[in-house]
């Protein structure tokens, strides 16, 4: 039996161990990395080789994840094994948040150049962090970092990951969840959601991309990312940031509100939907119904137990111009259509930076400019909407569909 080719994956959170760890451990030898945050994941990584997911869904179970290690970028004899293993390691991914991709930039300088001295051939980069062209940062930020060009056998590449995953973290009196290793006190859970789409056109090695990858033309993928940040990242915000302002602290409580859920269908299938069917007539229409009306299912899970608390988290990172918020609400209107219903979830979200003191007035103009970068020249339109969004907010209305 032929050796399991190396794979590196940077960082070592929810998206990587319930996502990355149990799709590829069965055909890649996984090294996770990660700093001292993670220090006792990877000594257990490190000695033991496996650790535990549990998926949840209709049913729900754990399995282990083997075939792993674990190494600790803040420790220097270990970050020099890992330059190393650049040479021997055609697939990495990233998996730190596009907030922290740059600080890999040092590393990935060091270890391509040992790469392109060793001759070690071909080398895929893929970027699973959320967010909008990725991989062409990081692109550019590393031949910045070597003042040179990249060689076209380092190929770099955004993902798909459709799967929601995330880390428990007390699990002391949960009966339900075991542990990610025996004797920690937190547990990963991931949903039963499938795929691992990556861009054919990225690919010349396509043998080392079979299952679970699933290599899609260049316009189907361009459509699948549009439909994962603009449909799935826009409506958890919606969801989570209105829900937040109503009270809720779980998804799974807003099954049982149909003004919410109302909104959120009319959403996803009047705003979003119609921009992407317009922007790409690739995507079928019945396809995408049938998608949307799943990911409703799939947000509002109870055993998957997603909390509010999580999809609220840095709301002002979130009003960034490049972010789910805006960037969403400037597509839907790009197709001509007016997210009166988005631009609600943009609405909630400045609440809730006013609410928790991250921005210090409440001056909507202002806060639209400085931190949203919107400007009545270019974005009267948008402007207007959330603004008015922001109303019925503040006087806790709520549109009706």
């Amino acid at each position: 039996m032929s050796r399991q080719p190396d794979a590196l994956i940077f960082g070592a959170g929810a998206l990587a161990l319930g996502f990355l760890g149990p799709e590829l451990y069965k055909d890649w030898a996984l090294t996770f990395i990660d700093i001292d945050a993670k220090k006792e994941l990877l000594l257990h990584l490190k000695d033991n080789g496996k650790y535990t997911v549990n998926i949840a869904g209709p049913f729900q179970k754990a399995f282990e994840v083997t075939n792993v290690r674990g190494l600790n970028l803040n420790n220097p004899p270990e970050l020099k094994e890992i330059i190393q293993r650049f040479n021997s390691s055609p697939l990495i991914f990233t998996s730190v948040g596009a907030a922290n991709l740059n600080s890999l930039v040092p590393i990935f300088r060091e270890g391509l150049n040992s790469r392109e001295k060793a001759k070690s051939g071909a080398i895929y980069i893929l970027c699973c962090e959320n967010g909008r062209d990725i991989a062409m940062k990081f692109h550019t930020s590393l031949e910045v970092s070597l003042n040179r060009r990249l060689t076209s056998e380092c190929r770099i590449g955004d993902t798909v990951m459709g799967r929601m995953c995330r880390v428990e973290p007390d699990i002391e009196n949960n009966k339900h969840l075991e542990p990610v290793y025996e004797g920690a006190n937190w547990a990963v859970v991931a949903e039963p959601f499938f795929g691992f789409p990556i861009k054919r056109g990225l690919i010349k090695e396509e043998k080392l991309f079979k299952s679970p990858f699933q290599l899609k033309e260049d316009n189907v993928f361009e459509a699948l990312e549009d439909i994962k940040f603009f449909a799935h990242n826009g409506c958890h915000a919606f969801l989570g940031y209105i829900g937040f302002l109503k009270g809720y602290r779980y998804f799974g409580e807003l099954k049982e509100d149909r003004n919410l859920m109302g909104l959120a269908y009319e959403m996803l299938f009047n705003e979003t939907g119609k921009a992407l069917i317009t922007k790409h007539e690739i995507i079928d229409r019945s396809d995408y119904e049938n998608y949307a009306t799943n990911l409703l299912r799939r947000l509002t899970c109870p055993s998957f137990n997603d909390s509010i608390d999580r999809a609220v988290r840095r709301p002002l990172e979130k009003l960034g111009p490049d972010e789910r918020l805006i960037s969403g609400a400037r597509f839907i209107l790009s197709q001509g259509i007016r997210p009166r219903i988005y631009t609600l979830a943009i609405a909630a979200a400045i609440k809730a930076c006013v609410n928790n003191k991250e921005i210090s007035s409440d001056n909507i103009d202002n806060i639209l400019l400085t931190y949203c970068k919107l400007t009545p020249e270019k974005d009267a339109v948008l402007i207007e909407l959330i603004k008015n969004s922001y109303e019925e907010i503040m006087k806790g209305q709520w549109i009706k569909v």
